[in-house]
C-alpha cells in the first residue's frame, strides 16, 4: 500500500509535465489538438489504474490460497468486462479521454472493492491486514524490490523510451514502423 499510493502522489507530476507539447498532442503533430487538462488528466488517470491494478491482482490472487483461484479469476474477468462497459457510454457520447481514463478506473476501483469483500467473506483468516506491521523489516522486503525496479527500468529504457523518443523528433509513421520492425527482429 505504501509503495503504492507513494507512487500514485509522486505521479502527480504528470499534471505539470507539458505531455502534450512532448507527444505532439497539442496540433503540432499530424492528429487533432488536445488540450493540456485532457492529455494530463487522461494519462494521470491511466497511471492511477495501473497502480489500482496492483492491488487489485493482490487481492485476487490470495484466492488461489483458499484453493479457490477461479474466484479471483472471475473477478478478473469482472473488472475486463466493467472496464468495456464503463468505456462504451463515453465512447458513445463521445466524452474526452480524460473521462474515458477515469471511467475505467473506477471500473477498477469498483471490482477492487467487490474482490476486497469477497475475500473477507470466504477467507477472513487471510484478509489482508495491518494489524501485524512490522516497520523494522520494511527495509529488509523492499531491499530486494529495489532489483526488480532496475529491472523494470531497464525495460523502460529498452523498449518504451525509444517509441517515446520517436514520437517526440519525428511522429507516430516512425513509431509504428519502428515498433513493427522490432516485433519482427524479436522473433
Amino acid at each position: 500500500l505504501g509503495i503504492v499510493l507513494t507512487a500514485g502522489t509522486l505521479a502527480l507530476v504528470i499534471l505539470v509535465l507539458p505531455l502534450e507539447h512532448w507527444l505532439k498532442m497539442d496540433g503540432s503533430g499530424s492528429g487533432p489538438p488536445l488540450t493540456a487538462q485532457v492529455v494530463r488528466g487522461a494519462t494521470y488517470a491511466l497511471a492511477l489504474q495501473v497502480l489500482a491494478s496492483i492491488i487489485f491482482g493482490f487481492l485476487s490472487g490470495q484466492f488461489m490460497v483458499l484453493g479457490r483461484a477461479h474466484i479471483g479469476g472471475y473477478w478478473n474477468n469482472a473488472k475486463n468486462v466493467c472496464m468495456i462497459l464503463f468505456a462504451l457510454p463515453c465512447i458513445a457520447v463521445h466524452t474526452s479521454f480524460r473521462i474515458l481514463a477515469f471511467a475505467q478506473l473506477a471500473a477498477v476501483l469498483i471490482c477492487t472493492l467487490g474482490a476486497l469483500i469477497t475475500l473477507y467473506r470466504i477467507g477472513p483468516d487471510i484478509f489482508p491486514t495491518l494489524r501485524y506491521w512490522d516497520g523494522g523489516s520494511v527495509g529488509k522486503i523492499l531491499k530486494p524490490s529495489g532489483y526488480f525496479a532496475m529491472l523494470f527500468s531497464c525495460q523502460f529504457l529498452v523498449y518504451q523510451a525509444p517509441i517515446l523518443i520517436l514520437q517526440w523528433g519525428i511522429g507516430p509513421v516512425a513509431v509504428a514502423a519502428f515498433s513493427v520492425s522490432r516485433t519482427i527482429f524479436s522473433m
